[in-house]
């Protein structure tokens, strides 16, 4: 897995469950540490090579991944009373 493919936006998804946060959806990459979130509220840092190093060890794919939804109010139901 090469630095290249560790973007914002990707979300990557281990294969074996051994892990505590089995997804990561990677925030920001910047001066060699990476952003990221695991499904909280919060979101953590760590580098890169850290990151790269559990990408390695829990055998992780990268998921193919979908544009942030937008809201869009179509005027039904939309106020009542």
């Amino acid at each position: 897995m090469t630095a290249a493919k560790i973007k914002p936006g990707a979300v990557f998804v281990t294969r074996a469950k051994k892990t505590r946060t089995p997804s990561r959806r990677v925030l920001l990459v910047k001066d060699g540490r990476v952003a990221y979130s695991s499904g909280g509220d919060t979101i953590r840092w760590c580098s890169l090579r850290c990151f790269r190093l559990w990408l390695g060890r829990y055998q992780v794919k990268a998921t193919r991944t979908r544009r942030a939804r937008t809201l869009a109010l179509d005027g039904k139901g939309a106020e009542r009373g």
